[in-house]
């Protein structure tokens, strides 16, 4: 009888998309690492490829909530008239600034990064090689950002197909905890007032309905309620979404400590 091989990680790690709301993430990620826990393997989709990418290279908690609430993504300096998208995400140069050696090697975790090949219909994951194009296209939400080419293939959003990656992590570690930013609340009507609020209520639903995981499948799941109340492009409340992911870490902090336990 064949066997499986054993998993090569304690403790991975998956990260949705969720734009703003990352920020959360990003609390967590502190709450975790004021107890000494820190994923040996990270996997992100969109927002989450960021927050993955800049905590893999080694930046505290604390300077990745300073790059997001100093960058500003969805600025007009991003225009594009001649690609099939309003803005160019190739031209945010953040990830240069705080990723300079551009290779998924010169990472200190292991990192996946999910996106979708628009072309062939398929989700990719991307582990090796160049990686800020792979960023790029995972955070390249259609309609907002133009397709990103890797390979010579058009690539966007992980979220359209994956909304969190937790399946790449699975058979590669003991312990999968999942942060996921995009609960799917019921809405009145007086919440959809505005375009701002629609668009930000139909990418919600987007990512939180491309999923092709049950909660179950993660041994922790963290989606708090919370951030039901902010939206996508909520740049100015990053301080008030990290505090939420760092409460709501905080509050399963003991249930992580036993579940890595029982395979130490």
């Amino acid at each position: 009888m064949s066997h499986s091989p054993a998993p090569e990680h304690l403790f991975g790690l998956a990260l949705s998309g969720g734009g703003a709301c990352c920020a959360a993430q990003i609390g967590a990620l502190q709450a975790w690492q004021e107890a000494g826990i820190r994923p040996d393997i990270i996997a992100g989709t969109s927002g989450g490829s960021i927050v993955g990418a800049l905590y893999s290279y080694g930046l505290s908690p604390r300077d990745i909530l300073k790059v997001f609430s100093e960058t500003n993504l969805f600025s007009f300096s991003h225009l594009t008239f001649r690609q099939p998208g309003l803005l160019d995400i190739t031209s945010f140069k953040v990830l240069e600034d705080y990723l300079p050696e551009n290779n998924f090697q010169s990472l200190s975790i292991p990192l996946i990064i999910t996106a979708t090949d628009l072309e062939n219909g398929t989700l990719k994951h991307f582990s090796e090689g160049p990686l800020h194009r792979c960023i790029q296209a995972s955070a390249a939400f259609p309609g907002v950002f133009a397709p990103v080419n890797i390979n010579g293939v058009y690539h966007a959003d992980g979220g359209i197909l994956e909304s969190i990656p937790i399946q790449p992590l699975r058979s590669k570690c003991k312990v999968v905890a999942a942060v996921d930013v995009n609960p799917s609340t019921p809405v009145q009507q007086e919440e959809l007032q505005s375009s701002r609020k629609v668009v930000n209520r139909a990418i919600r639903l987007l990512l939180s309905g491309q999923r092709s995981f049950t909660p179950e499948q993660a041994d922790l799941f963290l989606s708090p309620p919370e951030l039901f109340h902010f939206g996508v492009f909520s740049m100015d409340a990053v301080e008030e979404l990290y505090a939420i992911g760092y409460e709501a870490a905080r509050k399963k902090l003991d249930s992580l400590k036993a579940l890595l336990a029982q395979h130490i």
